[in-house]
């Protein structure tokens, strides 16, 4: 992943230069020059696969070692769609060429006296083969694809052949097994479409060398913890754990002493002013209250479900702000 985000950077900020950092150019500069339409083809491909690793990836946090972040959202921002209409013609120009070759490779089969369906099957092959050395091939696409609606559509499939393809007791068994899919979707509220959602909106974690370089166990797991555990909608757990995260990185990384976590929070606030405005207090206060309010019956869930993400996007400033002197 560090070759595709140096890439990424170095297209991207070839491009700034030509536009002189000013997007709106490529709307006509794209028309005219055609090595700016392979600049933006390959820049937003480069994209794609970042974009496409970060979805894909098991946890929300990747190690970094380069400005990356704030580079990535500008993209996102104010050039993804720009680049990839100016894109088009190189994107369609690549096509051509693959069609091309592929037509040429038919010519020089058929004259060996070799037929077309032999051509189609060896290319067919070559395309297995190409896919297997791929570890990570895997057509579900999830910046696409919709995963609760796939499986609905493989369930309901299933429901339609399952007697006309399947022997003996086997049509009872897939009704036994779909009864076990709905038991557990429905005793643990697994709501697929809204797990993808909140895991997609959830805040990425960069971390940085000088932050990394010691023991990162309690970051990583701790940020992936929350993250997880708001997907599933345990906002309590998510909110708990970010409290836990915030009170590691005060003492450890920001080595801010305290009696307690209120006066730890005090005295960073002395110490880096800039933390005020992530109001670290208030994810404290909750923290604690949602444990309280258990002996109340208190509706937890409910009330705290519209900040864990917000809780979330301030533990992720918290981590990727922590100063490089401190770390001794």
């Amino acid at each position: 992943m560090k070759a595709q985000i140096a890439m990424f950077l170095i297209r991207f900020n070839k491009l700034k230069k030509e536009v002189s950092n000013a997007p709106t150019k490529l709307s006509w500069l794209a028309k005219e020059r055609e090595n700016i339409q392979d600049l933006c083809y390959e820049l937003q491909r480069s994209y794609k696969s970042i974009e496409n690793f970060i979805t894909t990836k098991g946890s929300k946090h990747i190690f970094i070692d380069v400005q990356f972040e704030n580079n990535f959202e500008e993209y996102k921002r104010n050039y993804e769609k720009l680049v990839s209409k100016a894109a088009k013609p190189a994107e369609t120009r690549e096509k051509k060429a693959i069609e091309d070759a592929f037509l040429k490779g038919e010519e020089i089969w058929l004259k060996s006296g070799k037929t077309k369906g032999e051509y189609l099957e060896f290319i067919n092959k070559m395309i297995d083969e190409l896919k297997s050395h791929e570890m990570d091939f895997d057509p579900f696409d999830p910046l696409k694809d919709d995963p609760d609606a796939l499986i609905g559509e493989a369930l309901d499939w299933g429901n339609l052949i399952k007697d006309i393809v399947m022997e003996d007791d086997e049509p009872e068994r897939y009704e036994k097994a779909w009864g076990a899919w709905r038991f557990f979707t429905h005793r643990f509220s697994l709501n697929f479409s809204e797990i993808n959602k909140k895991w997609r909106d959830a805040p990425y974690l960069f971390i940085q060398p000088h932050v990394a370089q010691f023991e990162e166990t309690p970051i990583v797991e701790l940020y992936n913890e929350a993250v997880r555990a708001y997907a599933l909608g345990s906002n309590i757990t998510s909110i708990v754990m970010c409290r836990a995260l915030m009170e590691h990185l005060l003492k450890s990384r920001y080595k801010v002493r305290g009696d307690d976590l209120a006066g730890r929070i005090r005295n960073a606030e002395e110490q880096f002013p800039q933390l005020k405005k992530l109001r670290l207090k208030e994810i404290k206060d909750i923290a604690n209250d949602v444990l309280h309010d258990y002996e109340s019956g208190k509706n937890i869930e409910k009330r705290s479900d519209g900040k864990v993400i917000v809780y979330l996007h301030r533990i992720k400033i918290l981590v990727e702000n922590v100063p490089k002197k401190n770390i001794f």
